[in-house]
Formats: structure tokens, C-alpha cells, sequence
């Protein structure tokens, strides 16, 4: 057949080789479908891994990360709720903290996280740092201690959008303000 331009079925033109002998003729539809079939494919293997991920929750410890005793020493103030001064310990966990068992979970996970390359949840806001400017109110924490075996001396406030997402990550080791 020769290609003229104006097949009635679209466009034809020669598919890709797929084997030594494949050398037959796709239309723009058939490739359009093809493209689409295979996107579809690879949109459901992302989707299926990331919800394999999801469904496995934190993972056990990492024997490689050694596990270092965590100490901390919160002080807790204007929160409307848990202010006051309040003493830490992870692995084992233990403590003057209500429900010192979660909150060391989730510094193991912030850690997790930390490895994975989202930051370091007590590292102080960026001086020239783009933060909404919104007020979210007047509480403050100050911690003080070891964490992943390194000394922690940091300050969290609400008095911008960057500092109140700071304080949101740091939840339950410091207290939740609605």
C-alpha cells in the first residue's frame, strides 16, 4: 500500500521492532493506544509500589543506623494544654513525658525521614527564609539534649507559617495546638 497521507484509518507508519521479524504497520491511533496502555501500566506499578511502601509503615530498625540513647529535656510554655517541664529518654524510652513510647516512635520516624533527605527537624528556620506571615499564637518550646548522638539546643515558636510547620512536625514532643 502506498502511503498517501489520506488513509481513511489515519496516518500508517512502520511500528517499532519488537523482534527480528516485527515489521508491521501501526496508525497514529494504534500508537496513541499503545502509549496510553503503557502509561496506564506504569502509573499502576508506581502506584502499586508506593502503596506496598505506604502498607508497610515504618520499617524495623535499620541494623546498619546505630541505635543511640536519646535524652531531651522539653520545656513547654503559653500552649494552652501541656506547658511545663518535662524530661525524655528513647531506646529504652522512658521519662517524665506523657506517653514517652509515641513520642520516641515518632523521632525514630522523623530520624527515618531525616536519612531519606527531608531535613533535620530540629534545625532552626533558614534568617532569610520565605514563611507566611501568620500568628500562631503565643507558645514556645525549648529542647535541650542528644539526639542521633548529637547535642540539641533549639528553641520552636509559632510566630510564622515556617515555625508553626516546625512545631506540627515536632507533634507529640511538643503539643499539639489547634
Amino acid at each position: 500500500m502506498i502511503d498517501d497521507g489520506r488513509s481513511p484509518v489515519g496516518r500508517r507508519r512502520p511500528a517499532r521492532v519488537y523482534g527480528i521479524y516485527d515489521v508491521r504497520w501501526r496508525t497514529d491511533d494504534q500508537q496513541e493506544l499503545e502509549y496510553t496502555v503503557l502509561r496506564t501500566v506504569a502509573f499502576a506499578f508506581v502506584v502499586a509500589a508506593g502503596a506496598a511502601g505506604f502498607a508497610t509503615g515504618v520499617a524495623a530498625a535499620d541494623p546498619s543506623q546505630p541505635v543511640f540513647e536519646d535524652n531531651f529535656t522539653v520545656t513547654v510554655g503559653h500552649s494552652g494544654n501541656r506547658d511545663g517541664l518535662y524530661e525524655l529518654k528513647c531506646h529504652p524510652a522512658g521519662g517524665s513525658y506523657p506517653d514517652a513510647a509515641a513520642v520516641c516512635d515518632r523521632l525514630d520516624q522523623l530520624a527515618t525521614e531525616m536519612r531519606r533527605g527531608s531535613g533535620n527537624p530540629f534545625t532552626p528556620v533558614a534568617p532569610r527564609a520565605v514563611c507566611t506571615r501568620m500568628d500562631g499564637g503565643p507558645a514556645t518550646a525549648h529542647i535541650v539534649g542528644t539526639w542521633l548522638g548529637e547535642p540539641l539546643d533549639t528553641t520552636v515558636d509559632r510566630t510564622d507559617g515556617c515555625q508553626i510547620s516546625r512545631w506540627d512536625r515536632l507533634v507529640p514532643l511538643l503539643p499539639r495546638i489547634a
